[in-house]
């Protein structure tokens, strides 16, 4: 269900952020770096925009600029005045803040050190277990979304193509997905 599904995504998410905070995830810890620094950039926009609110067109502008690829949608939508989104960035600010703490503490680990703590991390039941929970739950999710009716032209041998870069795509944006907001993650990995 979907709070099992939220779950076993929290405790891999925590975990696979821990690794790559041990230089055992280079590329997830390229996403998490560049989100640290698209939100400090934010965070200055943000407090600019409270102190100076007559500069709100001149910053939604500015963001606009930026937004080419939609990453910033939600910070429009705060800059058009949705309090929900502004509530939820300013909880993912901290939390990015929090994220940045935690990986300047371990980044400074001896590597013999760093190995031993990915060594548990990855043998821990509890890690394997929810990575298990989560796996099938995105091969369920694709299967059901495959089913559509305009999928039904497809040979299998495609639609097993498409059912496995589907997974892979959800596996690469775990990680965007805000566990304590209370969106479904059903739809949030439907988009």
């Amino acid at each position: 269900d979907g709070k099992e599904l939220k779950d076993a995504t929290r405790l891999v998410q925590k975990y696979n952020r821990i690794i790559a905070y041990l230089d055992g995830d280079e590329e997830l810890m390229v996403k998490m770096l560049k989100r640290i620094e698209d939100y400090k950039m934010l965070e200055v926009k943000y407090y600019e925009l409270k102190e100076f609110p007559e500069k709100k067109d001149f910053i939604l502008k500015q963001i606009k600029i930026l937004n080419t690829n939609k990453r910033f949608n939600f910070f429009e939508r705060l800059i058009e005045g949705n309090e929900n989104e502004e509530k939820h960035f300013l909880r993912r600010a901290e939390m990015n803040r929090n994220i940045e703490k935690d990986y300047e503490k371990y980044r400074i680990l001896s590597k013999s050190s760093k190995d031993k703590i990915i060594s548990s991390i990855v043998n821990n039941p509890q890690y394997i277990k929810a990575k298990k929970i989560l796996g099938e739950g995105m091969v369920l999710m694709c299967e059901k979304w495959a089913t559509q009716p305009s999928y039904s032209g497809y040979s299998q041998d495609r639609k097993d193509d498409m059912l496995q870069d589907s997974c892979l795509s959800m596996l690469k944006g775990v990680e965007g997905f805000d566990c304590d907001r209370g969106s479904s993650i059903f739809a949030y990995f439907t988009e």
